[in-house]
Formats: C-alpha cells, sequence, structure tokens
C-alpha cells in the first residue's frame, strides 16, 4: 500500500513529465513553423531566378 507522500510524489512526477512534454511539443512546432518559412522563402528565390534566368 502506497503512502500518501508516495502518491503526491507521483502525481508531481507525472505533472512535471506532461508539462515537459507540453514544452516539447510547443518548441517542435516552432521549429517546423520556422523550417516552412524558410522553405518558402527559398521556393520564392528559386522561382524568381528562374524566371530571371528564363528571361536572359
Amino acid at each position: 500500500m502506497e503512502s500518501h507522500e508516495e502518491k503526491l510524489h507521483k502525481l508531481v512526477l507525472q505533472s512535471k513529465i506532461n508539462e515537459t512534454k507540453d514544452v516539447m511539443k510547443c518548441e517542435a512546432s516552432d521549429v517546423d513553423k520556422n523550417n516552412i518559412e524558410k522553405n518558402r522563402a527559398f521556393l520564392v528565390v528559386e522561382v524568381v531566378l528562374v524566371v530571371v534566368l528564363d528571361s536572359v
């Protein structure tokens, strides 16, 4: 049988784990958004170069 302190310790630990997972998901989402933005910028530059080179 678990004591009150053991149960409380497990709850606190699980809460910290869940909070860490949430933070990691948020940071991963931010990284994904940044990568998408960089890829969009690269594609715009690439399209502009193709248009410029085709007109030459």
